[in-house]
């Protein structure tokens, strides 16, 4: 697991172990952090507007030495980056900040590709929603054209779809399993019904057993 904090440092632990096993310092308070799909490098949120790269990996002793732990993109927000997310297998990166803007960045280069305005007046956090758009290629809800913004972002729209496929998969396998558990549950009342009329005859004949035993010493008296 990976940690950073208002101190400026990106700690590296071993939760099997509960161990710290790296430090990473920064030159400034970090507030969030994502790492790429191949989990080699992981990007921290400066609050200096910067976004700092560092190699998941502990470097070789020249890095060290040359303190380049972590290198950090030229262009910067104009207020702490707040948020980050990884889009497109790793390929693109999204950061926001408090001044409002929400950027697109290309990994490979380390240059924004998409300036998403700063109509807002502040941004706390993101939470990238995938698959919105209906059949016109435009969300419902946004008044977003989705065709247009996947061209620019350089998103496909095959992976904007591909999590609301998992989510229907996830549905089915769901009411799969609640129609198991269902029947379960009624084979299980079934079987206690059953074990319970079976106590009440085995009661009822112990009782009469015991009634006829009762019912004979009484004649043999007589």
């Amino acid at each position: 697991m990976i940690s950073c904090s208002a101190d400026g440092t990106c700690k590296f632990w071993s939760l099997p172990q509960g161990l710290l096993l790296r430090t990473v310092a920064l030159p400034c308070p970090m507030a969030g952090l994502a790492i790429d799909p191949t989990e080699s490098h992981f990007y921290a949120a400066g609050s200096d507007g910067s976004i700092y790269i560092g190699a998941t990996k502990s470097p070789t002793r020249q890095l060290t030495k040359r303190n380049l732990q972590v290198i950090k993109w030229r262009e910067k927000h104009g207020g702490p980056v707040v948020s980050l997310a990884m889009l497109n297998q790793g390929r693109n990166l999204v950061s926001g900040s408090e001044d409002g803007n929400v950027w697109i960045w290309e990994v490979e280069k380390g240059q924004v590709m998409t300036v998403l305005g700063n109509e807002m007046v502040s941004i706390s956090d993101l939470v990238m929603a995938r698959g919105v758009a209906n059949s016109r290629g435009s969300s419902s809800n946004l008044g977003i054209n989705m065709e247009e913004w996947r061209e620019k972002s350089g998103l496909a729209a095959r992976e904007l779809s591909r999590p609301v496929r998992k989510m229907e998969e996830m549905k089915e396998k769901l009411g799969v399993a609640v129609k198991d558990r269902s029947r379960a549950i009624d084979i299980l009342e079934s079987a206690i019904g059953a074990y319970e009329r079976l106590l009440e005859l085995i009661l009822k004949e112990a009782k009469g057993g015991t009634g006829n035993k009762s019912g004979g010493k009484e004649k043999e008296s007589m």
